[in-house]
């Protein structure tokens, strides 16, 4: 199976969280889905940094997302919709597409 934008030679880009230890601590706070989360910023780090490598191997241009949970929460309200894993996905797959157009429209 071809990744969307392989046919064309393009990179397939993926966005990852990246929380600081202040804002996992907020995150876990206000997420609706805190026990299916990893228990210490530590844990979800090493989990973060390993996904990131796996994505990279598999061919992927990573990009490792700076997340504000108080914009985060502001998206959420907005729509409606619950903070959790689903959402905080959209959420990321949005800022990335945006960052893309703001990039493009730049050249």
């Amino acid at each position: 199976m071809i990744r969307p934008g392989k046919e064309r030679g393009e990179t397939v880009k993926i966005g990852i969280a990246a929380y600081s230890r202040e804002q996992w601590v907020r995150l876990v706070a206000v997420a609706v889905d805190r026990v299916d989360m990893e228990d210490t910023w530590e844990e979800w780090l090493e989990v973060a940094k390993q996904e990131s490598a796996r994505l990279r191997q598999a061919g992927f241009e990573v990009r490792e997302m700076a997340m504000d949970v108080d914009a985060l929460e502001a998206y959420c309200r907005r729509r409606g919709l619950p903070n959790n894993a689903d959402t905080r996905a959209r959420y990321l797959a949005e800022r990335l597409r945006a960052e893309d157009v703001n990039i493009r429209i730049r050249w």
